[in-house]
């Protein structure tokens, strides 16, 4: 099944798949359960990274876990006081992707352009525009 088209973004004219997309999936798949740990609080001696583990459990019992990070060096300045969160949400990510199937690294995942000691308010993705009938799989995931 394809990730329905508005869970992709287009970054540097190639699709890519939204965390949301990955969860949506998961749940129609048959997700149980999700579980994070915390491996690293960020503090100023480690860099300001965060570290979480997760593991995703599907309804037929196979497990899928995923490391997420994040630092101020790699996420958007408005993100760079929700590191923990945002190193979550990463971790989720990979989990999900591998549970659901899907190869691609999720727009979450990726590094900012725009390092947290500069502010860039202009958007980082842009919706990826529904493609015509005759090019619809190129913006579409199909695990």
């Amino acid at each position: 099944m394809a990730l329905d088209p508005k869970h992709v973004v287009l970054l540097q004219g190639r699709p890519v798949p939204l965390y949301a997309g990955v969860l949506n999936e998961a749940h129609e798949r048959g997700l149980q359960s999700i579980e994070t740990t915390i491996i690293q609080i960020p503090t100023e001696e480690n860099g300001n990274v965060a570290i979480v583990k997760a593991r995703v459990t599907m309804k037929d019992g196979s497990v899928f876990d995923g490391v997420g990070d994040a630092s101020p060096k790699n996420v958007n300045a408005r993100l760079a006081t929700a590191l923990l969160r945002f190193s979550e949400t990463r971790a989720k990510g990979r989990a999900l992707r591998d549970a659901v199937n899907v190869g691609e690294a999720l727009a979450e995942e990726l590094p900012d352009e725009t390092p947290a000691a500069r502010h860039d308010s202009a958007p980082r993705h842009e919706p990826a525009a529904p493609a015509p009938a005759s090019e619809s799989k190129a913006a579409e995931f199909d695990p």
